[in-house]
């Protein structure tokens, strides 16, 4: 999933993580896209890279290790070395700690609903950002990024909302999505050894939006197990 972003709000989101300008990431940018993935496909790729990967010892972060790798792959097929491009990453140790959601609604996705996410019109709940590329080309003139032809599709303005009645706390609410109430509810049922909201969300998997492309159980499991460490991570600091 491919979203062209002006370089007005790469510029935007630059300043507001307190860093840079995109100059002192590439040279003569020309070009922004934001990259993401949507259903079960990269996942899928992920799972099988681990597989045949296995002899060569566990890293700390598989999944953002696989996504750089492939990223790099892809862009040095299509452009060449690495002067012509740099990805920046929306994970966690990563710089500079952009807000991807804000950029995502600068290409044309709606805000974030009851879930926090914001709903793609094809994958609903069921997506990912994985990147922003930053492209250079010499020989052609640095010009604003074209709009992107995806539709702004506020998909929650008129769904039911089952989501809002299927948190278990009321951390997904009509007014938005209360982060610190679902964490502190998966962090204490995680630590008594109580398993609901630890490898799965109700609350997701009711959104009726883009239904068919959601994650496998597997899939849901690991990116839940991910999200607990890390507020544990959190928690005890």
């Amino acid at each position: 999933m491919f979203l062209p972003v002006g370089l007005d709000a790469v510029e935007s989101a630059l300043s507001e993580a307190g860093s840079p300008a995109l100059g002192a990431y590439l040279p003569r940018v020309s070009f922004a896209v934001l990259i993401g993935d949507g259903g079960r496909a990269f996942f899928e790729a992920f799972e099988e890279d681990r597989r045949l990967r296995r002899d060569l010892g566990p890293v700390a972060n598989p999944l953002d290790d696989f996504t750089e790798r492939r990223f790099a792959e892809i862009l040095r097929e299509g452009l060449g070395a690495g002067e012509t491009w740099r990805v920046l990453f929306p994970f966690v140790d990563h710089q500079p700690v952009l807000s991807f959601q804000k950029l995502g609604c600068a290409a044309g996705l709606p805000v974030p609903g009851p879930l926090g996410l914001q709903i793609h019109p094809t994958y609903g709940p069921w997506w990912s950002f994985r990147g922003l590329a930053l492209l250079s080309f010499y020989d052609a003139p640095i010009v604003p990024s074209p709009p992107s032809e995806l539709p702004i599709s506020d998909s929650c303005h008129a769904c039911a909302k089952p989501c809002v009645h299927s948190c278990p706390v009321s951390a997904t609410t009509r007014s938005g999505f209360q982060a610190g109430v679902c964490a502190q509810h998966r962090l204490f049922n995680a630590r008594a050894g109580i398993a609901l909201c630890a490898t799965s969300c109700g609350a997701r998997n009711s959104c009726p939006v883009g239904s068919e492309h959601q994650y496998t159980e597997r899939q849901i499991s690991f990116h839940m197990k991910a999200s607990l460490t890390m507020i544990d991570s959190f928690a005890r600091r």
